[in-house]
């Protein structure tokens, strides 16, 4: 379940959380695009799963007027079997690969259904174009519009299989999102559908031709069939069995299901390609919208495929920078400037003193939150029956926290249940850890000798980067919850990988009682004078877990 980073605007937005929070969506608007498309999505799709009982998709209310005259044929019977199979288990499933909390929890079903849909894609296309050729009249817009939309939806797909085996998840999630932003235009197809069709209907002047042994099976009576379309006497007389005749397209007030079939026949191909270009465009504009979903996954795929073992680790999978002229893309490094070994950075995080965009990031995402503790907690207390919104910072013995047990052990924290586990060796450990002068002490020994002691508030503000609720937009995090632990020394915070460095707890925590010790790295300092302790805590209740009073 992802947590919150900040208080709701209002009530609504508090329900709402209570909804989408569990599914996994961090973002309100993320699930109000997957209710609405997806949503789109499921209900034709379930709506339709009735077709697989074919007497139904060829009976009353099922396949357009004249359709299911080609599919008595065998081989096209057996595509639109196929095709009816294959794609409508594949489309209902495809919804639940984009629901995150599937994708986090329960990743054996996440990659099973994938290659599921896979397979199921394919075959359903294959089905398409056993029956493509006399499809809705079986025009040529018709043929290439559809064949275009199969190999578009096929080939994102494979695009995306590559990827992900490779490890490439930003590009595996660009594709897969295009592939079935395509096939999604099936619906917008059949309203463009309705409405051309309807349209020329009303205008009266659009006419088709159409075989006469389909239009016959259409009017089902030989008579009014001649009696409609005398051209065919000559199918009916064995003549020409290829006769032709002119159809009024005509919708709403079709005088035969012929002129019915004509209307929406006659516009299907246009309906194609426009709503394939709509799909196109849209999910175009929704990828270049979301460059820091992107760029947060390429450090995701940097990782896995440096565990992996995969070369080069970043741009393993298909990426621009591999196969094409783009820049080269550099772990980290959010500008995407190249580094340069002249250029003075932060020890830390190794981020060039020129990148402010990057600093300014790193404070916004991770130090703000943290310091906006102070003026949120006043809005939780007077909500705290809402524990989900909440951090909880509470006591632990090493009878009821196993983690506590583990010599040296002060804090723990829990990503995901916004709480932090205060251990019995946090309060003693003869004044070292917990107290005024050990805080001191630090600072000083720090300042002056650049050896780190053990301190209360270093190690809580370690603990609070753990916390997903507080720090959980921001795009670097490796397990996309909140910082790790890979080092805890500072002379090996400073020697991790840039990746493992700008993921580490421990760096945020050397950064900041750098500036708190160091006060020409900072406008800002933290009063560490408490005049009345009682007083304080009173203030500090109030004012949340930030605590100390600021002052520029």
């Amino acid at each position: 379940m992802v947590q919150p980073t900040r208080p709701p605007a209002n009530g609504f937005v508090a329900a709402a959380r209570k909804v989408y929070n569990p599914l996994g969506f961090a973002k309100g608007y993320n699930f109000v695009l997957f209710f609405i498309f997806f949503g789109a999505f499921m209900g034709f799709t379930l709506a339709r799963f009735e077709y697989l009982n074919f007497s139904i998709f060829c009976g009353p209310g099922g396949a357009a007027p004249g359709e299911c005259f080609y599919y008595q044929k065998r081989i096209e019977q057996i595509g639109i079997k196929m095709h009816l199979g294959a794609i409508l288990p594949a489309s209902f499933l495809a919804c639940f690969q984009f629901v995150p909390v599937i994708r986090h929890k329960v990743l054996l079903f996440h990659r099973i259904n994938g290659y599921l849909i896979i397979l199921l894609s394919l075959v359903s296309t294959a089905g398409i174009f056993m029956f493509l050729r006399n499809a809705f009249g079986g025009g040529i817009e018709t043929q290439t519009g559809v064949g275009l939309l199969s190999i578009m939806f096929i080939g994102s797909m494979m695009l995306a299989f590559i990827n992900i085996k490779k490890l490439q998840i930003e590009q595996h999630r660009a594709w897969m999102l295009r592939a079935w932003f395509y096939a999604g235009s099936i619906i917008t197809i059949r309203l463009i559908q309705i409405t051309a069709a309807t349209v020329i209907s009303n205008m009266g002047t659009y006419y088709v031709s159409r075989p006469c042994d389909q239009v016959a099976f259409m009017v089902d009576n030989v008579n009014r069939t001649l009696a409609l379309y005398p051209d065919c006497a000559s199918y009916f007389s064995g003549e020409n069995p290829g006769q032709q005749t002119v159809v009024h397209a005509d919708l709403p007030g079709a005088t035969s299901a012929a002129e019915a079939g004509a209307a929406v026949g006659m516009v299907f191909g246009m309906a194609v390609w426009l709503a394939l270009a709509i799909h196109a465009i849209g999910i175009e504009i929704y990828l270049h919208l979301t460059p820091a979903e992107a760029e947060r996954l390429r450090n995701v795929s940097y990782k896995r495929q440096l565990e992996a073992g995969l070369h080069p680790a970043g741009r393993a999978g298909i990426t621009a920078d591999r196969i094409g002229d783009s820049e080269k893309w550099q772990p980290g490094d959010r500008s995407g400037q190249n580094r340069s070994g002249h250029e003075d950075v932060d020890p830390y995080f190794y981020v060039p003193a020129s990148n402010t965009d990057k600093v300014n990031y790193i404070r916004r995402e991770v130090y703000d939150p943290i310091e906006a503790l102070g003026s949120s907690a006043t809005w939780y207390v007077a909500e705290l029956e809402d524990l989900e919104e909440t951090l909880v910072i509470g006591c632990g013995t090493v009878r009821n926290t196993d983690d506590c047990r583990a010599r040296g052990t002060h804090l723990v924290a829990n990503k995901l249940k916004n709480t932090i586990v205060v251990c019995p060796s946090y309060f003693f450990n003869n004044g070292a850890v917990a107290s005024d002068e050990a805080e001191e002490q630090s600072m000083s020994t720090w300042r002056l000798e650049r050896k780190l002691l053990p301190a209360a508030g270093f190690a809580l503000l370690h603990e609070v980067s753990h916390i997903t609720s507080v720090v959980g937009d921001f795009e670097y995090w490796t397990d996309e919850l909140a910082s790790t632990d890979h080092a805890y020394p500072p002379s090996e915070c400073i020697k991790l990988p840039d990746l493992r460095r700008i993921n580490n707890a421990q760096n945020y925590a050397l950064f900041a009682l750098d500036v708190r010790t160091n006060p020409g790295y900072t406008s800002k300092q933290v009063d560490m004078d408490i005049k009345d302790p009682q007083q304080f805590a009173l203030r500090w209740l109030r004012a949340g877990v930030s605590g100390k009073t600021e002052e520029p």
